[in-house]
């Protein structure tokens, strides 16, 4: 994983660009549950606060990930399957009961696949001040 210390930002146009000092990190996980770790900023050399979840637990995050990308899928395939329901009386309201269930379920389940891939156990432990200017950025995807 990489710290990130935003450095500064500026606007250019329409778009606001952030500058940030990155500075690798280990830390250890522990055997179970979960443990708030210190970690040394490289940029401001402050002390950030992680809060690092066990192995077991980062798995079982994951897979709630996993059952709400499933569980969006079918909410996609039920409005499919409705819309090529031709036995209703009402076929408007339907075809815009199915389209809404089709969006919102692929919608979701792109969300929820991105929630998935970025577990990995590990958070800042709180949104302080002394905390705001820092982020954690995955060190390799």
């Amino acid at each position: 994983m990489k710290l990130h210390h935003r450095v500064n930002s500026r606007q250019v146009g329409d778009t606001i660009v952030v500058s940030y000092r990155a500075t690798p990190i280990k830390v250890r996980r522990p055997a179970q549950g979960s443990s708030v770790v210190d970690v040394r900023c490289g940029a401001c050399d402050g002390t950030v606060q992680l809060r690092v979840h066990s192995v077991q637990r980062t798995r079982r995050a994951r897979l709630r990930w996993l059952g709400l990308v499933v569980l969006a899928l079918l909410v996609a395939a039920a409005g499919t399957y409705l819309h090529f329901r031709s036995d209703c009386r009402d076929p408007i309201a339907l075809a815009l009961v199915a389209l809404m269930a089709w969006i919102l379920g692929l919608a979701a389940a792109v969300f929820w696949t991105f929630r998935w891939h970025l577990e990995d156990g590990v958070r800042i432990a709180s949104k302080s001040a002394a905390n705001a200017a820092h982020e954690l950025i995955p060190f390799v995807r």
